[in-house]
């Protein structure tokens, strides 16, 4: 804790040495000094209020501060301090408004790109589905292929009567329809990967 210091003509008894450097300069003469301390609501020291030279108003004498200046001073003291930390708490509440405005808008802004993401992997999903569709029905009229070929074979080698049973039935009852079923394509995508 920090004491008000009140000094009449004992100066020299403290550090004064900006007073005295001040008073050299300008050819100034402090003889009496009043210091008061301003604190926040914490009791932590933010500023100084410093009186120096207090005179009679008759005489023009410099005498010490008297205790009802001393607490006038005080009050002034208290009241700037919770000028000066209100200041300082309105600065603090308007960096913290901007710092969350700025997140906001880094929000939004990341918002539309994952939007815009996921409406991409939508797309690449449907051409995915169309493609899987396409090679299905590829490779099922490949296999059919094949088999027409091995079948030309067995005509060619004793007709149609020496293929066995399972193939002929096959051959003439088969749809693509039937050996693939395409409308049942469900293709799970994972955005966190």
């Amino acid at each position: 804790n920090y004491k008000k210091l009140f000094i009449a003509e004992s100066i020299d008894l403290y550090d004064f040495s900006g007073p005295k450097i001040f008073d050299k300069k300008h050819g100034y003469l402090t003889k009496s000094a009043l210091v008061i301390p301003m604190e926040n609501h914490k009791q932590q020291v933010i500023g100084v209020l410093q009186l120096l030279n207090a005179k009679n108003l008759k005489t023009e004498e410099i005498i010490s501060f008297s205790k009802q200046v001393e607490k006038t001073i005080c009050s002034l003291a208290a009241q700037a301090a919770i000028a000066l930390t209100n200041n300082q708490l309105i600065k603090n509440l308007e960096n913290n408004i901007k710092k969350v405005e700025s997140l906001q808008q880094s929000e939004k802004e990341l918002n539309k790109q994952l939007s815009n993401a996921a409406r991409e992997v939508d797309q690449k999903n449907i051409k995915l589905q169309e493609a899987i569709k396409k090679i299905k029905v590829i490779r099922y009229y490949a296999f059919v292929f094949v088999i027409l070929l091995g079948a030309g074979g067995w005509f060619y080698m004793g007709g149609l009567t020496s293929l066995p049973g399972g193939i002929t039935n096959f051959i003439s009852t088969s749809t693509v329809e039937e050996e693939i079923d395409i409308t049942d394509i469900n293709i799970e995508t994972d955005l966190n990967n």
